[in-house]
């Protein structure tokens, strides 16, 4: 069955007209095919089709988040502590994103930045990171990703789902840009999985829907807005707020002077040296991500009671 047989059984929001019982079986064999690189998945000529889904229902996110992540190749690692950075930035707040991988780094967590290489601006976090001797991780790299030299790592959208990349795609629909743009950073690309999840949100809603997914299915995350005051920590399916001191907005806009990837990159090795200060919010933000990775860490080798 291909993804135009399924959507043919789908009422709105995806679920089947016959009954709501089989749902989020057919929501995930119905994610699957629109998502996979199957000749049997033409996203293209069903963008029409795809006006049934609700790309912000709960169900539909919940089955589309394990699809992709099935589909993913996994890249292990040795490290006892991997934090995957993901999200919406733009150029202004990017610089942002890179420092946190580093400062991981430095504290002995291994950070990956997985982002799609298009659809999010002229700039993304690996432009950034090859200018700095980083270069992105591809399926024929994987071993860098065992080593753990020290260094964050970019694993292209491209190399996790081909698929997912073309839906950010200006030509893509609302629908499937809007599926792209919650599902792309909730890939699990490493074994064992990742300790922490950092997510940059572009927006509170933004916010809110990934809450609510990393409690449904038990992933611990560290959820920034953007443009709000405050983030959110998710830890073991329950979540509690963070709230930095002078909030976010007094010093987001502390950073390179050049918003290209040579003065970023320049901006951060600054910082790396003690050139500049670490900007307030990213060093709570930093401790919040290693507390959170490290008992995530202790919770999975405590010993089961008997």
């Amino acid at each position: 069955m291909n993804s135009r047989d399924l959507m043919g059984d789908a009422g709105p929001g995806g679920v089947p007209a016959y009954g709501r019982s089989s749902g989020p079986t057919l929501h995930e064999r119905l994610m699957t095919a629109l998502t996979g690189s199957s000749p049997e998945s033409p996203w293209l000529t069903n963008t029409d089709r795809l006006s049934d889904l609700d790309p912000d229902g709960l169900e539909v996110l919940m089955a589309g988040a394990r699809a992709v992540s099935s589909q993913a190749p996994l890249f292990r690692t040795e490290s006892p502590q991997v934090v995957c950075i993901s999200g919406h930035v733009d150029a202004v707040r990017l610089p942002l994103m890179v420092l946190t991988a580093w400062l991981l780094c430095v504290s002995g967590v291994q950070a990956i930045i997985t982002a799609p290489r298009r659809g999010q601006g002229p700039l993304n976090a690996g432009d950034i990171l090859a200018v700095m001797g980083v270069p992105p991780i591809d399926r024929s790299s994987a071993s860098r990703l065992l080593a753990g030299r020290g260094e964050p790592a970019f694993l292209p959208l491209d190399v996790l789902n081909g698929a997912l990349e073309s839906w950010f795609d200006p030509r893509a629909s609302d629908t499937q840009q809007r599926l792209a743009h919650l599902l792309a950073p909730l890939i699990g690309p490493v074994m064992p999985p990742a300790s922490c999840r950092v997510l940059f949100a572009d927006e509170p809603a933004t916010v809110r829907t990934w809450v609510a997914l990393a409690c449904e299915r038990g992933i611990n995350a560290l959820v920034m807005s953007m443009d709000g005051p405050q983030a959110v920590v998710v830890a073991h399916g329950k979540e509690r707020t963070l709230v930095p001191e002078g909030g976010w907005s007094a010093e987001t806009a502390v950073g390179p002077q050049a918003l290209d990837a040579v003065g970023i990159a320049r901006w951060v090795q600054s910082v790396l040296a003690g050139e500049f200060p670490v900007p307030g919010v990213i060093t709570q933000m930093v401790d919040a991500v290693l507390a959170l990775s490290a008992q995530s860490v202790m919770r999975d080798t405590e010993p089961a009671e008997s």
